[in-house]
């Protein structure tokens, strides 16, 4: 692993004490990831939420970026080879974006399982792929080369490594707030920084509000499926018994009735599925940070709400949630919280 300048390690000496009386804003947490993000090592949610800082423009790679892949050709996939829909059959061509949910799906599933149940390796099964996989002559699509197959050892392990793949349930992933301290304070202990862990975990929720705001508004660039987007959002859970149809889902996320979440930084795809579009979304980074405590009155009152349809009952007048996701203007104001500039 490489190591730090002596200059760099002054600066960043610097910033730590900075952190750790308190006395810090998001620039300094830039400048913390900044700094250290060459000498995270193996560290992947380091390196991960570390990138993002440093490419928040337009992200073309990274493990989220994956992960918003993954998540849209999951959705198409469930939705193509539906129950009412003839279902996948390896003796059929099939879309390239087929070839890349098995790519992905492979990196997730545990090497021994694998093996031990399709006589597989991973790289092994990685190799078949690129080798039994063709594109189709004068189309865009894909087909399983059974008849090459056929004078392999193990075609049965092969099929049915790939039938498993398109239907093994991986989630993308999700951190924790915890998880990020974590990978943050490992990074400086391997660097040989010094630094008290209790003093800069005691900034733990600052520090967490920072990177949600730096990550804020990321944008992915996910080529033929079109754009993915990182916001931070955090929604309502009501039980109201009586709700009269002058009541507005404004109203009743504005007022004292129910309970408000923890901040959420919200990853989705806006693609197309025949001809329509479509968004899929997931929670990529889970925080201990309530709304009410780090988002300011103003920010509240005036977020951009997303009434789901499935949490609305006309007969029994209950909403179970309203989302709310913050968009522009957004910034950390003088008392550390969560405001909108207008």
């Amino acid at each position: 692993m490489k190591k730090i300048e002596e200059g760099e390690r002054i600066k960043l000496q610097k910033v730590i004490s900075k952190i750790e009386l308190g006395d810090f804003d998001e620039n300094d947490i830039d400048n913390l990831l900044m700094k250290l993000r060459a000498f995270a090592g193996d560290n992947s949610i380091f390196i991960e939420i570390s990138h993002f800082v440093a490419h928040n423009d337009v992200r073309d790679r990274g493990l989220t970026h994956e992960a918003l892949e993954l998540s849209y050709f999951l959705f198409k996939y469930h939705f193509t080879y539906k129950k009412d829909n003839p279902k996948f059959s390896v003796n059929n061509p099939f879309p390239i974006y087929i070839v890349k949910l098995i790519e992905y799906q492979l990196k997730k599933v545990d090497n021994q399982y694998f093996k031990d149940t399709f006589k597989f390796s991973k790289e092994e099964f990685r190799k078949y792929i690129k080798v039994y996989i063709k594109n189709s002559i004068n189309s865009d699509e894909y087909l399983i080369d059974l008849i090459a197959l056929d004078s392999t050892k193990n075609k049965a392990g092969f099929i049915n490594g790939i039938l498993y793949l398109i239907k093994f349930l991986n989630y993308p992933p999700i951190y924790k707030q915890s998880e990020i301290l974590d990978a943050i304070t490992d990074t400086m202990r391997r660097n040989a920084l010094v630094f008290s862990e209790a003093k800069f975990k005691s900034q733990s929720n600052k520090i967490m509000l920072s990177i949600l705001y730096l990550l804020h508004n990321t944008k992915y660039d996910l080529k033929e499926i079109g754009y993915g987007s990182c916001k931070i959002c955090f929604f309502k859970k009501n039980k109201i018994e009586e709700l009269s149809k002058e009541d507005s889902f404004r109203e009743v996320f504005n007022n004292t009735k129910g309970e408000f979440s923890e901040l959420i930084l919200l990853n989705q795809v806006d693609g197309e599925f025949d001809g329509y579009p479509v968004t899929t979304t997931f929670y990529f980074l889970m925080t201990d940070l309530k709304a009410t405590d780090w988002c300011t009155r103003n920010l509240i009152e005036k977020v951009k709400i997303i009434p789901r349809a499935d949490f609305f009952d006309q007969e029994t007048k209950d909403i179970l949630g309203i989302d709310a996701e913050i968009e522009d203007g957004v910034f950390i104001n003088t008392n550390f919280k969560l405001d909108l500039n207008f």
